[in-house]
């Protein structure tokens, strides 16, 4: 095919995703969803909802059997400042995946699938809890296409949703606020996928602290392109994660204030890959854990 051709598929395919509406899809093929909707601690207005992804309407549908509906809205946050981290922002009675843009959910009749930014970038906590205790069962498709991910953004997005197999294929943020993926998938025991790689350089703040915490069955650790960080950025990241049994980072220097805990009661055995000279504190849970070794990237 080529390699001109082939890019073009592949730019062609990921324009087409982008321009997908958030959706919300009942993995019960006999019977209807009751879709769930709790914006009273947001700023959301203006819903419309298809399940089609063509036809729209201002009142809100159950989720036919096995069918999906679509969901646009006007906000500039879904959590006001982090209030009401416990409860769900969006659900169903049923368990369910969800995916496409979930810009659409932000930008409403003015969404494109082009946007790169949330409309109010200095809002905090804009999508805190926003699926937290639900029966999500796949969120591979979902995507958040910012390249700034704001302050506490995604801190317990998928908080306890205990069900969860498949996490976000991807999070392309290389600009981060702090706490912003704090806890994002926390005590998720079903879970065994999520994104391959943390783009970010520089990771502020308790960032990525607990972000796979408690992830038994989580095996995959994604790769941590940060060459720097800040207090607790990377602590307990992978906190309990039992199944973790190889980790990739990039960081320039160590301090363990900043990977404090980042291993602890992870597979008896591993390897972190690093860069060569890098020099890892051992037989430490905040550096290289007893069992593990290092290796340098080729």
């Amino acid at each position: 095919m080529g390699i001109v051709n082939t890019y073009y598929l592949l730019k062609k395919y990921v324009d087409n995703a982008l321009s997908i509406p958030f959706w919300i899809e009942n993995r019960n093929q006999n019977e209807s969803a009751e879709l769930h909707i709790n914006a009273d601690r947001t700023d959301a207005r203006n819903f419309k909802y298809s399940t089609d992804g063509t036809t729209w309407t201002a009142t809100k549908p159950d989720i036919p059997a096995g069918g999906r509906v679509y969901i646009k809205a006007n906000a500039t946050t879904w959590s006001v400042n982090g209030e009401d981290i416990w409860n769900a922002k969006i659900g169903a009675s049923q368990q369910f995946n969800v995916g496409g843009n979930i810009m659409s959910i932000f930008y409403g009749d003015y969404f494109t699938g082009a946007e790169t930014t949330f409309p109010d970038p200095t809002k905090e906590y804009i999508l805190c809890g926003m699926f937290t205790r639900t029966g999500v069962i796949d969120a591979s498709e979902l995507i958040i296409p910012v390249q700034y991910m704001p302050v506490g953004a995604c801190r317990s997005f998928f908080l306890e949703c205990e069900q969860l197999q498949k996490g976000l294929a991807s999070l392309p943020a290389t600009q981060l606020g702090h706490h912003c993926y704090q806890g994002m998938y926390e005590n998720c025991h079903a879970m065994t996928v999520a994104n391959s790689v943390l783009p970010a350089l520089h990771v502020p703040q308790n960032a990525y602290e607990g972000m796979f915490g408690h992830d038994e069955n989580f095996a995959t650790a994604p790769e941590i392109m940060a060459q720097t960080g800040e207090y607790r950025a990377i602590a307990d990241t992978f906190y309990d994660c039992e199944s973790i049994n190889a980790v990739t980072v990039h960081l320039t220097s160590w301090n363990n204030d900043v990977t404090s805990g980042w291993l602890h009661n992870t597979a008896s055995t591993g390897v972190i890959t690093k860069p060569a000279g890098l020099s890892i504190p051992s037989d430490s849970e905040s550096g290289c854990p007893t069992g593990w070794t290092t290796a340098d990237i080729q």
